[in-house]
């Protein structure tokens, strides 16, 4: 029998060997950042604040909060978000 902590280890060998899919799925955050001007993230649940000097955003794993200025979210879709601006930091928070 095997054990409930193996069942993750088997998905995830089976998600990467079908292509990486394994963010989407399990809907992990998948950041991307572009020097200190640009930060794509997929796989965010809402936006809780939005300002030119702070983004935060809801994700199952917790927030994650872009601080910086003259914040803009460039493109949205219901599940990515890019963020343009002089970014300082991303931060996750629970």
């Amino acid at each position: 029998m095997k054990k409930k902590g193996n069942k993750l280890s088997i998905f995830s060998q089976l998600t990467r060997s079908i292509g990486g899919v394994e963010e989407a799925i399990v809907q992990i955050p998948l950041i991307t950042i572009l020097g200190n001007e640009s930060v794509n993230i997929e796989n965010f649940l809402s936006i809780i604040e939005y300002g030119a000097e702070c983004i935060r955003l809801k994700t199952k794993q917790g927030q994650i909060v872009v601080c910086g200025r003259n914040l803009i979210a460039k493109s949205m879709t219901q599940e990515e978000i890019n963020i343009n601006g002089k970014i300082d930091s991303v931060e996750f928070a629970k």
